[in-house]
């Protein structure tokens, strides 16, 4: 992506910053995802009525499964926490649907400045803007 601003004495300041890509590795909730255990009950996110997906995550409710956290202690290192779900009515170990991310995301990069093809620094590029808008002004 690149910004081009003519300034006066005929030149040219470009602005170039390309996009990187900051879509999450951390998968969400699917909430397309149902399970039948072995003995016929069915489990499914749910959703709070009213509460949008993307803006309230802890809105999401497995009312069917009851959540046990556990902790692993290793010798070395950091411990490591996780959950297991187990069906209510039968105590079956069931893993709840997830999915990864269904939209790319993107943040500006680093800037590169160019005068008339030449690379800046960032101080000089704003200190040039600066004086354009001035003389603009």
């Amino acid at each position: 992506m690149a910004m081009k601003v003519l300034i006066p004495e005929e030149k040219e300041l470009e602005v170039r910053c390309e996009p990187l890509e900051v879509t999450s590795c951390l998968p969400e909730r699917d909430p397309k995802w149902s399970f039948i255990d072995k003995h016929g009950h069915k489990h499914r996110w749910h959703i709070l009525a009213g509460a949008k997906e993307w803006m309230k995550q802890g809105c999401w409710k497995l009312p069917t499964l009851r959540a046990v956290n556990y902790i692993i202690c290793y010798e070395e290192g950091e411990p490591v926490y996780g959950t297991h779900h187990y069906c209510k009515r039968c105590g079956e170990l069931i893993q709840p649907g997830y999915r990864s991310g269904p939209y790319r995301r993107y943040i500006a990069g680093p800037a590169q400045y160019y005068l008339d093809g030449e690379t800046i620094d960032k101080a000089r590029a704003e200190a040039i803007l600066a004086k354009s808008k001035e003389e603009r002004c």
